[in-house]
């Protein structure tokens, strides 16, 4: 399948405007409650939505919404419980949610046909648990997280009150989980146990691994995805790991003189490393998987982020600076960014550059108050959200774009409404409210 890291925008040279709007009941008809809206996958052009409904049942509807009309593309949604979902190779889209069988809660993995909407192929994993799911290589992997006597919300009674606890992660109680790989056709490879609390699955379309993190923070566990074999684990907190097609790098002594990087291949045989590196953050990115040929790093006796080659283990550039942040923000570039810097005139500010993931080329820097947020990169204009001043975060939805080339401000919109945020899906622009009035928009 091959490396699949984050795309530019389209050209942003002005400040976008409405292409099209939707509702949840534009989307999923007249039953839809107007206060939900999750867009749970997106690929070839297809947005795959959740919403709400009370009709033909209580519980929540799934359809396809083609992203360049704003068009359902399904005959009539499908109904579930919560719905997670992934589109893996070839266009097929497959969806993990709770369902009642024999008397028990188990979860369904439906395969569906990503323009019509048709189920090709259905499994059962009978244990306990929410289930989530990544698209892996040329298939699937489910992760169950093991929570026994759950019970399904459509079978909740409206009028019933909820109650929300909230407990810090080391005083959660031990859990274990079961893990599932599929091929894209719906046929189950594999089935493992990971480690007790390894429960947290990180997205990783494009790698051939599929790494679980440990829910309290003190460690992580890898997969070769072809066969669920465990082919590292690690206890220490302070670890970070990468995955990239056909292996994955450990990260250890993260903030300390005698941090290291070390490669392996995916039988997890050690295959070299670079002492005095650290990896670069990834909380940010919306996949744990990187090119193999550029290896985010961080120097650890001196402020400098560089990029690594898994093949040669060699550093291929290097700039100097602090990075707080560093995120692949389209195919060809990273984002750096800096925050927390106080300025006694100026409140707290945050520092924005691009660097070029070949050269290391940097661009000029933007700075900005510290409640913005990176939305997206269009080659030339990196496009933030949140208000120039503010220096908090999150705050309203307003968007500014910078000339990376100049460090100026090119065009500025007023805040379209207080309650969405923008988001990008592809190369598409889209403004998303999931509660209140819940919408969908594009904008170009």
């Amino acid at each position: 399948m091959g490396y699949e890291g984050p795309v530019s925008l389209e050209p942003m040279n002005t400040a976008p405007s409405q292409v099209w709007k939707r509702s949840t009941k534009d989307i999923f008809g007249p039953d839809a409650a107007s206060d939900n809206l999750e867009v749970k996958a997106d690929g070839h052009g297809v947005l795959v939505v959740a919403g709400r409904v009370s009709t033909p049942r209580p519980g929540t509807a799934l359809i396809a919404v083609d992203a360049e009309s704003g068009e359902p593309m399904w005959d009539e949604p499908r109904i579930g419980e919560s719905w997670n979902c992934a589109i893996g190779a070839g266009g097929v889209l497959a969806c993990a949610d709770n369902a009642r069988v024999d008397g028990l809660v188990a979860t369904r993995v439906d395969f569906f046909d990503l323009q019509t909407g048709v189920v090709s192929a259905s499994q059962t994993i009978r244990y306990p648990g929410w289930p989530s799911i990544t698209a892996v290589e040329d298939g699937f992997v489910v992760l169950v997280e093991g929570t026994a006597n759950i019970g399904l919300l459509s079978e909740i009674d409206p009028g019933a009150e909820l109650v929300a606890t909230v407990s810090f992660a080391s005083e959660l109680p031990d859990q274990r989980g079961r893990v599932v790989g599929y091929s894209r056709t719906g046929r189950e490879r594999w089935a493992v146990d990971p480690p007790v609390n390894h429960l947290r699955l990180q997205q990783s379309a494009g790698s051939d691994m599929v790494a679980l993190e440990d829910r309290k923070g003190t460690g992580f566990s890898i997969y070769r995805a072809d066969t669920g074999e465990r082919v590292h684990t690690s206890s220490r907190s302070g670890d970070l790991y990468l995955l990239y097609e056909g292996g994955f790098v450990i990260g250890s002594g993260r903030y300390t003189l005698s941090s290291t990087v070390a490669f392996h291949d995916s039988a997890g045989r050690y295959q070299g490393g670079l002492k005095g590196w650290q990896l670069a953050s990834y909380r940010n990115w919306p996949s744990a998987t990187v090119d193999r040929k550029r290896v985010p790093v961080l120097l650890a006796k001196r402020p400098a982020f560089g990029v690594v080659s898994a093949g040669t283990h060699a550093v291929k550039w290097t700039v100097p600076g602090i990075a707080d942040d560093a995120t692949q923000i389209d195919e060809d570039h990273y984002l750096l960014s800096t925050g927390d810097l106080y300025a006694a005139n100026g409140g707290y500010t945050k520092s924005w550059t691009i660097v070029d993931a070949d050269s290391g080329e940097r661009s000029r820097a933007v700075s900005t108050g510290f409640g913005k947020t990176a939305v997206g990169f269009d080659g030339e204009r990196l496009v933030l959200a949140g208000d120039r001043n503010a220096d908090h975060s999150p705050n309203v939805p307003h968007l500014t774009a910078y000339d990376m080339r100049t460090g100026e401000a090119v065009w500025d919109s007023e805040p379209v409404d207080s309650k969405a945020i923008w988001r990008q899906f592809g190369r598409r622009l889209f403004l998303l409210q999931s509660a209140g009035n819940a919408f969908l928009a594009h904008y170009k």
